[in-house]
C-alpha cells in the first residue's frame, strides 16, 4: 500500500490544545505514531499552550508505528497498545503478538503501558463478561499493562457500572495470582 505521512498535527488539533488548559487537561493521545519526530512536534505544540506538564500518550495502531515502536518510544509518557486500529491495519489474527511485542518494547524502556478496545466488549449488551475477556485482561496485567481503558463498554453500553466494576475485579485478580 501506499505510506502516507501526514503531519502530527492539524489546526484543529492546535487551537484544541490552545483550549486545554481552561479544560483542566491533563493528558493528551496522539493517535498513528510513527517517529520520534511526530511526538517532539506534539510536545512542543503542548508546551506551547501552555500544557508543559500533561501526559504524552502515544499510540500504537499500524505496522509503520509498530515497527518505528524502539526509535519513538523515548519521545511520550505512555504507549497505547490501540487494538482496535491494530486489528483493522494488521489483522484481527496478528493483534495479540503485536500487544505481546509493545509490551515487552515498554518494558524494555521502562514505559507505562495502556491497552484499550474491547476489554469488555460483550458488556456493552450483556451485564458479565466472557471468560476470553476476563483472560484478555488478565493477559495485559501479566504483559505489564500499567493501565486499562474501556470504550464503549462505558461511553455507549448497557453495562457501564457493571463493566468498570469486572475490569477492575479482573485486574486485581491477575496482579494477585
Amino acid at each position: 500500500g501506499l505510506a502516507l505521512h501526514l503531519p502530527p498535527l492539524t489546526v484543529e488539533d492546535l487551537a484544541d490544545l490552545a483550549d486545554g488548559p481552561d479544560f483542566g487537561v491533563t493528558a493528551v493521545m496522539q493517535p498513528f505514531v510513527h517517529s520520534r519526530e511526530d511526538l517532539d512536534a506534539v510536545r512542543q505544540a503542548m508546551r506551547q499552550a501552555g500544557l508543559e506538564n500533561a501526559l504524552l500518550y502515544a499510540k500504537v495502531e499500524d505496522a509503520a508505528g509498530l515497527d518505528a515502536l524502539p526509535g519513538w518510544i523515548g519521545g511520550c509518557d505512555v504507549v497505547t497498545a490501540a487494538r482496535g486500529d491494530l486489528g483493522a491495519n494488521l489483522g484481527l489474527e496478528h493483534v495479540p503478538a503485536a500487544q505481546k511485542r509493545i509490551a515487552a518494547e515498554c518494558r524494555r524502556a521502562g514505559k507505562p503501558l495502556l491497552v484499550v478496545t474491547e476489554l469488555l466488549g460483550s458488556m456493552a449488551e450483556r451485564p458479565v463478561p466472557t471468560r476470553a475477556e476476563a483472560s484478555d485482561i488478565c493477559n495485559a496485567v501479566w504483559d505489564g499493562a500499567a493501565h486499562l481503558m474501556l470504550t464503549n463498554e462505558t461511553a455507549a453500553g448497557r453495562y457501564p457500572l457493571e463493566a468498570a466494576a469486572w475490569l477492575v475485579k479482573c485486574a486485581e485478580a491477575a496482579g494477585n495470582a
